[in-house]
């Protein structure tokens, strides 16, 4: 299970698991999937593109669940949204 949201609702949603779950620390930290970050610079192969046809997906293995761009939040952007520099896209995969 993954939980996008701002810094307190993730960090309420944490307290809420850890309080209603017992299973061993070690057993939590196991990821079978990922949650990334990559900021897009001048050099980015992804630059320009529209998400759907940037490769993303084909490159990362990961899917783009989230952008954030001057300081604006963006939860799982539509496919035809242009990357531009400066984003942070947030990658699940």
């Amino acid at each position: 299970v993954y939980v996008i949201g701002t810094d307190e609702q993730l960090e309420a949603f944490q307290d809420f698991i850890k309080s209603r779950c017992d299973l061993k620390e070690e057993e939590q930290n196991r990821d079978l999937y990922g949650l990334e970050q990559y900021l897009v610079q001048e050099t980015s192969p992804f630059l320009g593109k529209m998400i759907r046809e940037s490769g993303i997906r084909e490159k990362t293995s990961g899917l783009v669940v989230g952008i954030e761009r001057m300081g604006h939040r963006f939860l799982n952007p539509d496919s035809g949204l242009i990357i531009e520099k400066g984003d942070l896209l947030w990658l699940v995969g």
